[in-house]
């Protein structure tokens, strides 16, 4: 009756060691995307400060153009 009691901990044991590293597996995945999501963002905030700067030095050469006329 020991062996089989045992034999059950053990069994439920493993089976609970399973489910952790599925959930492991999954918060890990979960977190690299999470990091692409990041890096998306952070790519596109720079894609727009630099397109703003564009457009400011833009409207100053045609401030500046104006003024010449």
């Amino acid at each position: 009756m020991c062996i089989v009691m045992e034999t059950c901990a053990l069994s439920l044991q493993i089976e609970l060691l399973q489910h952790q590293l599925e959930l492991q597996e999954s918060n890990y995945k979960y977190a690299v995307e999470l990091q692409k999501d990041y890096d998306l963002l952070r790519r596109m905030r720079e894609s727009i400060k630099e397109l703003k700067d564009t457009l400011e030095s833009l409207l100053q050469k045609d401030k500046e153009m104006e003024i010449e006329l």
